[in-house]
């Protein structure tokens, strides 16, 4: 029979509550390990698989506990069993024995058995309570690990309880960052259309300028220059022609011809190829008698009055000629852009009128290349017509850039400057009685006979005296044009002289060929020098730096 304590079953029910302690010791390192994690990032993951764990744990832990349990009370009764039949067999024995042995056999031996039964007891007795003991260790190291387990579970919980809080947070958060995402796209959006109206709106308005600065240009009233800067303009000119021409004054001379040669005959055929264009620079009127002149022999070798006046009279018939011109082209693309301008005026708004011939005349700037010898053209002619000679025209020229500055601002001023009214230059036609109202005579000495000129000017019957005829104009004037629409739709001009034209008389130009013989002492003491005397007064002391020039009355 073998010992209690050397029972493979108690060794295998020891090392099975070994294996068990040192299993929940490991369960306990690891929640430990949990609690230490617990505040770390990814808070979610590990108290998930702390809650995983120590559910597989517990389950593990009380499944093994039930069997450990079944298992002790399984081999304590198997003991107890085991026991009991022993000492029925010890007792069944001693029962035998008592029967065979004598009294002190049974004396003697029975002590000895007995104590043999109860040292077998006994040791049975001791194995069984340290069997106890240790069942009651396990007991009590179960109650504290399962006190420590429930610990462990209701932190689990807690925070469990804190990340189903922080979940939710999360969740509402969540929530509100996709609210907010929504609002955002749908703010984008709506940015996005109201930088498109922006845009569209910018580019509209960008037309929109576009137009109204195009339309501003015909419908604007305010103009660049005032009508008496305009004057001071046309002033100007006149002062230039006057200084140019008192230049050539000096410098021309009467063609002389050589013995033997028919000065009528010459004469004539250098007046025929040249007739028509100094017709043109100075008027039928005033051609006309420098030709007839030019028959005669010279009695002086040369006339600057005469030449000054004729001169003059050229140079204001080109300039005015020019003043009026749209584009350099040929006098049909002139005539059509100015017919075209009338019917747009007769038509429209002064201020699309004006605008429009503002614009016309800008785009076809008239550059001054050529002029000099446009100029040159003109004046040999004339030349020629009334029998004078130039050895050098340079100086003359050297004069002309001036002349040409000027007429460009006046082209400028009249043409593009001024658009709320239509401003002119003007000239007087050849042949027309003197009318001081709307002229004047630049070499009148003002004497006694500008009451005759006056009565002459207001009785507009054609029966002017020779003498009082204008015979040219040296001199530009300026009127302001202003049509008026009636009521039949019928359209008339009305014309305001701003600045007079400066006119020379038949009278003048007779008395600068034939001058009048001496005054009288008593007109010489009334201040009267004649028209010849004056004009010559005025030509001398302008070639010589001082006087007056006609512009002023000279």
């Amino acid at each position: 029979m073998s010992r209690p304590m050397d029972n493979p079953d108690t060794r295998k029910a020891d090392e099975m509550v070994v294996d068990m302690l040192e299993s929940i010791e490991v369960r306990e390192e690891r929640h430990l390990l949990v609690s230490k994690e617990k505040k770390e990032p990814g808070l979610q993951a590990v108290l998930e698989d702390t809650r995983t764990r120590s559910e597989d744990s517990d389950s593990s832990m009380e499944y093994e506990l039930v069997e450990l349990e079944d298992s002790r009370i399984t081999q304590k009764q198997e003991q107890e069993a085991k026991d009991h039949a022993l000492a029925q067999e010890i007792q069944e024995a001693e029962r035998a024995e008592s029967d065979t042995s004598s009294s002190d056999s049974d004396e003697t031996a029975l002590p000895q058995k007995k104590s043999w039964t109860a040292m077998v007891i006994g040791g049975s007795s001791g194995t069984s309570d340290k069997y106890k003991a240790r069942a009651k260790h396990y007991k009590l190291r179960y109650i504290e690990v399962s006190h420590e387990l429930e610990r462990k579970r209701k932190e689990a919980s807690s925070f469990t309880q804190q990340w189903s809080t922080l979940l939710m947070e999360n969740q509402s958060h969540a929530q509100y960052i996709r609210r907010i995402e929504e609002e955002n796209r749908g703010l984008k959006f709506e940015l996005q259309n109201v930088k498109q109206q922006l845009s569209d709106a910018v580019n509209l308005s960008e037309v929109r300028g576009k137009e109204l600065k195009g339309a501003q240009v015909f419908l604007t009233k305010a103009d660049s220059l005032s009508t008496s800067d305009v004057v001071q303009k046309v002033l100007d000119l006149n002062d230039e022609i006057f200084q140019a021409a008192a230049l050539l004054g000096e410098t021309l001379a009467y063609q002389v011809y050589e013995d033997g040669v028919d000065r009528v005959e010459a004469r004539q055929s250098l007046i025929q190829g040249s007739m028509e264009r100094a017709r043109w620079m100075l008027g039928p009127r005033l051609a006309e008698i420098l030709a007839k002149e030019s028959l005669k022999p010279p009695k002086e070798a040369t006339n600057p009055l005469l030449v000054q006046i004729v001169m003059q009279s050229a140079l204001t018939q080109w300039c005015y000629s020019v003043a009026h011109r749209w584009c350099t082209g040929t006098e049909h693309d002139n005539e059509v852009i100015q017919n075209l301008y009338e019917d747009i005026r007769a038509t429209e708004e002064q201020a699309v009128a004006g605008r429009w011939r503002s614009l016309t005349r800008a785009h076809l700037q008239t550059s001054a290349t050529g002029w000099v010898q446009n100029v040159r053209d003109g004046i040999i002619p004339v030349m020629q017509v009334a029998g004078w000679t130039c050895a050098d025209l340079f100086q003359f020229e050297k004069r002309l850039p001036s002349i040409f500055k000027a007429l460009q601002d006046i082209r400028k001023a009249t043409g593009e400057d001024v658009t709320s009214t239509d401003l002119e230059v003007i000239t007087v036609v050849d042949g027309k009685g003197f009318d001081p109202n709307f002229m004047e005579d630049a070499y009148g000495d003002g004497r006694g006979d500008s009451s005759a000129l006056k009565a002459v000017g207001k009785s507009g019957d054609g029966d002017d005296p020779p003498a009082h005829l204008v015979v040219a104009s040296v001199g530009l004037g300026l009127r302001q044009v202003i049509l008026k629409r009636h009521s039949n739709g019928a359209v008339s001009k009305r014309a305001t002289w701003i600045a007079s034209p400066k006119v020379v008389l038949e009278k003048t130009i007779k008395e600068a060929i034939e001058p009048p013989p001496p005054t009288t002492r008593r007109r010489k003491r009334n201040g009267g020098e004649g028209v010849v005397g004056a004009a010559m007064s005025a030509v001398a002391n302008l070639v010589s730096g001082s006087g007056p020039s006609p512009s002023n009355n000279a």
